[in-house]
């Protein structure tokens, strides 16, 4: 009588050997929640680290030599992205009497120019989304082809409460005549202001206590780091939820039309990388609503996308082995089923097995009925 413990293929039978994988107890939840914290915190840590400079150039603000101010402006305004970028480098800082320098502002207003660019920043960590930074113009002239005036440009969006505000920079000739600057746009800072008066964000602050409003790390108030993680954590136990629901439907799914033959599941073996994909997703939405500083939001959208690119290969990689245990579980189940003249008496129908490959790439045997 054949071996137990052997197929017709020579090899270990998957229900003793998992087909080389290890057990449910080692794998599933326990890697996908090591993998999910260790990239998110990983994020999290990039974050919170100033982004360097050779992911977001920016022009330095430092006051230019006399001998210079003739060719070029001192707070690097030439060209529309060093006015977008030198004006979130000075937020920032705190700089808000620099930030201003950014600012198209009407001489009837001069005395509330710091005030101003406070009330722009604070629009702009809360509502600025751009698909691509790299898209405004590092030239002098602007871009030409975005079908607006040459004196204007494009720079991003603010989510206004009817829609999308744009955020447009002008080009103007400094007071005292030399190479044209860009200024964001009255137009832009007036609408801003409307939304700033909307935002409620005293009442907020009411909210929480003091330590957490008043207490900075950097350009961060503490509630906003503590959000951050709070929002990891629960966002990835909702993930979780979700997909092991949606795996164990399509499971139940696909077992009631086996009728009782084997069951690949497939969809199981993608539980831990669709776990960490829509945790990124759903955190990045999210993170929208703390009012990160506009660079660090920028920087964390990037360190995200790279996780994600992480976590789709992870995906691609599971279904890919996902797939092949089910062609080796289907191939040991013909050469079971074609050696019925080598079965001993005690091998009957009732004593067969199964495979069910689970989502740990283990294979478990059922008895047949």
């Amino acid at each position: 009588m054949r071996s137990p413990g052997k197929t017709g293929l020579g090899m270990s039978s998957p229900a003793r050997t998992g087909l080389g994988m290890g057990s449910p107890a080692r794998t599933g939840l326990g890697m996908s929640s090591r993998l999910a914290w260790t990239g998110a915190f990983f994020a999290a840590a990039l974050l919170f680290t100033r982004p360097a400079a050779a992911q977001f150039p920016m022009p330095a603000i430092t006051p230019a030599a006399p001998a210079e101010l003739e060719s070029s402006d001192p707070y690097g305004r030439e060209t529309p992205r060093g006015c977008l970028f030198g004006f979130f480098r000075a937020t920032q800082q705190g700089s808000y009497k620099t930030a201003a320098a950014y600012l198209q502002i009407p001489p009837s207003l001069e005395g509330s120019r710091e005030a101003i660019a406070h009330q722009l920043q604070v629009v702009f960590d809360r509502r600025f989304v751009t698909v691509n930074m790299d898209r405004v113009s590092r030239s002098p002239r602007g871009n030409l082809d975005d079908g607006l005036s040459p004196e204007l440009e494009k720079a991003g969006e603010v989510r206004g409460e009817d829609g999308f505000i744009e955020v447009l920079l002008v080009r103007r000739e400094p007071p005292g005549g030399g190479t044209p600057i860009w200024l964001i746009s009255w137009d832009t800072i007036r609408q801003c202001r409307q939304i700033y008066d909307r935002l409620n964000l005293r009442d907020v602050d009411r909210l929480l206590p003091p330590v957490l409003v008043n207490t900075r790390i950097g350009p961060l108030s503490l509630w906003q780091i503590v959000a951050f993680v709070v929002l990891l954590a629960v966002l990835f136990a909702v993930s979780w939820l979700i997909v092991r629901g949606v795996v164990g439907l399509l499971h139940l799914v696909r077992r009631r039309r086996s009728r009782g033959g084997p069951v690949p599941t497939w969809t199981a073996s993608a539980r831990s990388p669709a776990t960490l994909i829509l945790t990124l997703l759903l955190h990045r939405v999210c993170v929208i609503f703390l009012g990160l500083p506009v660079l660090y939001r920028l920087y964390y959208a990037r360190v995200v996308l790279a996780l994600l690119f992480v976590g789709m290969f992870w995906l691609l990689s599971r279904l890919i082995d996902a797939v092949n245990r089910n062609l080796v579980a289907r191939a040991y189940c013909r050469v079971d089923g074609g050696s019925d003249s080598t079965r001993g008496p005690n091998d009957t129908p009732a004593s067969r097995k199964t495979p069910i490959i689970d989502s740990t790439g283990t294979n478990r045997a059922i008895r047949g009925t």
